[in-house]
């Protein structure tokens, strides 16, 4: 209820398991950013690749549409330039699937935190996850949205309102 502006991020942050042969299904060809990897041949931030082939440093292709769930990495990226708001999850082996659906207009970004056993790095037990989260803003920083210009503002006595929509 203030009566000042408010600069905000913001990220849903459903987590689902990883099973070997799962899918990422993401039409069109979506700009990608890295924001956090094990993977010390992906360039963080300053790099924009195309989902979903990514061609690190070393010249390897790595499909991140196709993932198992015991690969030893752990790798955030943002995706932009949707060219809808659904993201389907899909366990090809057991014939189910997710699809996370947003109004890519009013959430222009979505991330996504695949982690196939390689994260935390110094645990010697890794998790096996992947998080689909529709956000609004390029990194997990506010300062660095904001230099960035990928935040959101609440006008004053103001409102925002968006919905995500979980299809099982």
């Amino acid at each position: 209820m203030s009566q000042f502006e408010f600069d905000f991020i913001w990220a849903i942050h459903p987590i689902f398991k990883l099973l070997e042969n799962t899918e990422l299904i993401i039409k069109g060809s979506p700009d990608v950013t890295v924001d956090f990897s094990t993977d010390k041949e992906l360039v963080l931030r300053d790099k924009k690749y195309v989902w979903p082939v990514i061609e690190a440093e070393d010249g390897r292709r790595i499909d991140f549409s196709k993932i198992s769930e015991d690969k030893g990495y752990a790798v955030k990226f943002v995706l932009s330039n949707l060219s809808t708001g659904v993201v389907t999850l899909k366990y090809s082996d057991k014939s189910e699937k997710v699809d996370i659906i947003f109004n890519k207009d009013k959430i222009k970004y979505c991330g996504l935190w695949i982690n196939s056993k390689g994260w935390p790095e110094e645990s010697l037990y890794k998790y096996s996850h992947i998080a689909i989260e529709p956000c609004n803003g390029i990194t997990d920083s506010l300062e660095e949205c904001i230099l960035r210009n990928s935040f959101s503002t609440i006008k004053g006595r103001g409102q925002i309102t968006w919905d995500v929509i979980f299809k099982i």
